[in-house]
């Protein structure tokens, strides 16, 4: 299976891969030379560090044209932006029911305390009701990188469940490998850090919305409300756990932070908005669960 190096805006390092299916994951300013090495020439950005600022704004319209914004989606100027939901996905009885069939949320432990032994996070198999009954499927399973903390893993697997409950099927990709080491990332070390995909239109037929290789860009197959609900999930199983949501959406953004604000008083994480743009991040949301040392539990009991 071939592997394909680039690295983004967040300075993170990464290999795409999936199952020869790489042409389909190209979005918008993306070529394959010679090599089969992609040729990513909106990466001329990735050593500006004001990723909303003018000096951004200024290189994407020489790139792609005037009022177009880095990493835009379908959604164009002008479209309705659907209300955000701001009822919150869990309530108490849902909670406890998650921890009768899960068990109780692991404890938090800071990356200075050592990250434990990974846990693996469990395969669904090929079984589309297995999958739909749990709420994901693993991809790119070849490398292995399938590894995360045990908070990391039963946030993943409690979110799944809480899709299940809406007919979402979301796409588990990168965790981190077994000891924690993951090559070709500045990212997804030490089991705190997972990459989904965007999830697509529901089925006519069945009413069920699953991840598929997409980009923001292809309206065929990208569904943002449905998107929106997967990291909706995620907040709501953890919310104090989640510092970063890399998507290229900036209106998914703004619902994104706009959730966490209305629902939990979070505007921001270390003076950045936890939603943001970040290149190579077209094709896949990445969560980052790190919180820089900050006990998410503790923030948690201060909110109530």
């Amino acid at each position: 299976m071939p592997y394909f190096s680039t690295t983004n805006t967040c300075g993170e390092s990464f290999f795409a891969q999936d199952n020869g299916a790489f042409a389909g994951q190209l979005g918008e300013g993306e070529s394959v030379d010679e090599t089969g090495i992609p040729r990513l020439e909106n990466h001329i950005v990735q050593n500006l560090r004001d990723p909303f600022g003018e000096y951004t704004r200024h290189v994407n319209s020489f790139l792609y044209g005037p009022n177009t914004e880095f990493c835009g989606s379908d959604y164009e100027d002008g479209d309705t932006v659907p209300a955000v939901n701001m009822d919150i996905t869990l309530s108490e009885s849902e909670r406890e029911s998650l921890r009768e069939e899960l068990g109780d949320q692991p404890p938090w432990r800071s990356a200075a305390s050592g990250q434990g032994s990974l846990v693996e996070l469990p395969s669904t198999g090929n079984s589309i009701e297995d999958q739909e009954e749990a709420g994901y499927y693993r991809y790119n399973d070849g490398d292995r990188h399938v590894f995360a903390t045990d908070r990391v893993t039963w946030n993943i697997q409690a979110a799944g469940k809480v899709l299940a409950d809406k007919n979402i099927v979301m796409g588990v990709g990168e965790l981190s490998a077994e000891d924690g080491a993951t090559p070709g990332h500045s990212e997804h070390q030490g089991g705190r850090d997972v990459d989904l995909r965007l999830v697509g239109k529901r089925n006519p037929n069945t009413d069920v919305a699953r991840a598929a290789p997409c980009t923001v860009n292809d309206s065929s197959c990208y569904d943002r409300d449905n998107t929106f609900e997967m990291i909706k999930a995620f907040i709501d199983v953890d919310p104090f756990g989640i510092d970063k949501v890399f998507i290229n959406d900036s209106r998914l953004q703004e619902r994104i932070n706009e959730y966490l604000d209305t629902a939990y008083g979070i505007q921001s994480f270390n003076g950045m908005p936890v939603a943001r743009s970040c290149s190579g991040h077209d094709n896949h949301v990445h969560l980052s669960f790190k919180n820089n040392g900050t006990n998410p539990d503790d923030l948690a009991r201060r909110a109530r």
